[in-house]
């Protein structure tokens, strides 16, 4: 970092630019440094690094551009020897071909804390009040600490709550006995605590829950002897009867598939097995884990995916919510210990609901890379002009809060649907087409599900033929060739 040079707050510069070049923003204050491009095909792009961080941007065309320092005084270089555009690896930002997208890891900072979310529908049920559920996790990475975010997606607080994690070295013969003591967890430093009430959306899919989080407790994970991959994490919650209407949950696909599949396996068992753990015998499985997710604090850190949107994203395909097949969570599978993956997909919401659960999750996650699809099927005006403007307005929005955490925006191009009109499928298409045109300019990668899936042979659109389970969903195949082809290139 020998060729650093400081620009004043407010103030700007033009640079020239050779093929292959890229800015690096090096920030060695206290709080976020940003620089801002305010000429070319990449205007409006806001490079950010965090205090101490590192943040590269490019590789550019050959040309000029101007930086100017935002919210106080950068130190700045071009960094990369120049290629030629001839080079088989060489694309400029915002100018990939579709099949030839440049990785984003690279450029994509590593988090101490990492985030394990498998499910973003969650759903209030009385079933759970008066019972201890247990759900038993295998989680892809070792950690040092751990703690845990309680969802509540209901009009009333949830209270009285108690809840308990340990590790253990064996899921197969003791999958709900674990090896390693229990230890409850502190809420402000009280095992007892309470949710907040439900604001908006409460009780429907249009939810934005609300998110009360644990203190950090010191539980490294341990090695496993039952010949299993991964880590294996415990947690039994316990939501008294008394002065509760109703507690949440988040459905797992079916008892019979494996933890290996699931990730998650649960039972219950009535009464509080929090206090007293050894009371938690003969239990029943369940297809119901706690609405939780966790947040861990690892070693050697790894790059944070957020993934928001509706059920083409969770990984649903039309059944009972398997969470078990969405290409985000098969490409994260794919990379495991390198990429943490908090799934924020939400079956049957809209746009506008998932879209302030997105701004939630980039605050509470604090995503590397955060991917987001402007456009659902479940959106009551995807068929309008007003509608499509304000998916516009939303995904821009989105991209500006995805820089004030640091992350760096994907927008996805929405999946097809069968059925539809010529003029249905039009208004899909706009945003389709609105999307590419976007991330040409630099404001976002693109991932770009409408190549993999839509069938352009006809003015209608819907499916390629063996790629769909219902109208709107994508079965196994299809997702398998959407991690291959659209999120595994952005990742390898």
């Amino acid at each position: 970092m020998a060729n650093l040079v400081s620009l004043a707050s407010g103030s700007s510069i033009t640079l020239t630019v050779s093929e292959g070049q890229s800015i690096v923003l090096n920030n060695g204050r206290s709080d976020v440094a940003r620089l801002s491009i305010t000429t070319g095909v990449n205007a409006g792009r806001v490079v950010t690094a965090s205090h101490n961080g590192r943040r590269e941007y490019g590789p550019f065309g050959v040309g000029s551009i101007t930086v100017a320092a935002v919210s106080g005084a950068v130190r700045y270089e071009l960094s990369g020897d120049p290629v030629s555009p001839l080079d088989d690896d060489y694309q400029p930002l915002g100018q990939e071909e579709t099949g030839a997208v440049r990785s984003l890891v690279s450029r994509a900072g590593k988090r101490a804390s990492v985030p394990f979310k498998l499910f973003g529908q969650i759903q209030n049920s009385a079933g759970v009040l008066g019972n201890t559920n247990h759900a038993t996790y295998e989680v892809p990475f070792d950690w040092i600490a751990l703690r845990v975010h309680v969802e509540n997606m209901a009009s009333t607080a949830q209270i009285s709550m108690l809840s308990a994690v340990a590790v253990s070295n064996d899921a197969t013969a003791s999958p709900f006995t674990p090896s390693g003591a229990w230890s409850n967890l502190l809420f402000s430093g009280a095992a007892t605590h309470a949710t907040t009430a439900c604001t908006s959306g409460a009780g429907t899919n249009e939810a934005v829950p609300t998110d009360l989080v644990s203190d950090w407790l010191a539980l490294p994970s341990i090695q496993r002897t039952d010949g299993g991959t991964g880590r294996v994490l415990m947690l039994r919650q316990f939501v008294p009867a008394a002065g509760n209407t109703t507690g949440n949950r988040a459905d797992i696909a079916s008892t019979s598939l494996a933890l290996s599949v699931t990730k998650v396996k649960a039972w219950f068992r009535s009464g509080d097995c929090v206090t007293t753990p050894a009371n938690f015998t003969s239990p029943t499985e369940w297809t119901m884990a706690p609405a939780v997710w966790f947040e861990f604090l690892t070693a050697s850190g790894a790059i944070v995916l957020l993934a928001s949107g509706d059920s083409t994203v969770q990984g649903a395909d039309g059944g009972p919510m398997p969470n078990v097949g969405g290409a985000a969570r098969l490409v994260s599978e794919s990379l495991s210990g390198l990429v943490g993956l908090a799934n924020a997909g939400w079956s049957s919401q809209t746009s506008v609901a998932y879209y302030a659960n997105a701004l939630a999750r980039l605050t509470s996650t604090k995503p590397s890379i955060a991917f987001y699809c402007p456009w659902s099927p479940n959106d009551t005006d995807k068929y309008t002009a007003a509608g499509i403007t304000r998916m516009q307005q939303q995904a821009l929005q989105w991209i500006e809060a995805c820089r004030d955490v640091d992350a760096f925006p994907v927008l996805l191009t929405p999946c097809p649907a069968n059925g539809l009109d010529s003029t249905q499928e039009g208004f899909r298409r706009q945003i389709v087409a609105w999307v590419k045109q976007t991330c040409s300019t630099g404001l976002a990668a693109l991932a770009d599900r409408d190549a993999v899936y839509t069938d352009y042979s006809t003015a209608t659109g819907g499916y390629k033929a063996g790629l769909n389970a219902t109208t709107l969903h994508p079965n196994a195949a299809g997702y398998a060739l959407e991690a291959a082809q659209v999120w595994a290139p952005l990742l390898r």
